[in-house]
């Protein structure tokens, strides 16, 4: 994970739903392509990758790896999110969106968001608990 990328999950940890379970991924050297975050809430669980950066994220965005492992999850119906965050702007983007986020400008980022909320302005806390269940 990269520096800038760890600060978000820093964030992440303190606006993540009470109650849930959480654990940061490193695995690269064994399970390649696995996003950065693991959730447990409820007995839902799920996937997280985190991206910041500015959009379109292009070479900065999904790795052939993460596009792989993406597309095999989604195509068996496995929760996986990217949340990717643009200046102060904050989206978190359903995994069925894999093939268009490397190359999507804000305008694209703001149509295929599940959710958007401004950082730190926003607590996107109860938005979360809801849609990372889905």
């Amino acid at each position: 994970m990269s520096k800038p990328e760890s600060a978000l999950w820093d964030y992440l940890q303190g606006v993540l739903p009470l109650g849930g379970h959480y654990s940061r991924i490193e695995s690269n050297d064994t399970s390649p392509g696995i996003p950065d975050v693991h959730y447990c809430i409820n007995g839902i669980a799920g996937f997280i990758e985190l991206k910041i950066g500015d959009a379109p994220f292009g070479d900065r965005g999904l790795r052939k790896s993460q596009r792989d492992w993406f597309e095999m999850q989604v195509a068996q119906g496995g929760r996986v999110w990217i949340l990717a965050q643009v200046g102060a702007l904050c989206f978190l983007i359903p995994g069925k969106y894999w093939e268009d986020f490397n190359q999507a400008t804000l305008k694209q980022l703001e149509k295929i968001a599940a959710y958007i909320w401004t950082r730190p302005i926003e607590s996107p806390t109860s938005a979360l608990r809801t849609i990372l269940r889905r």
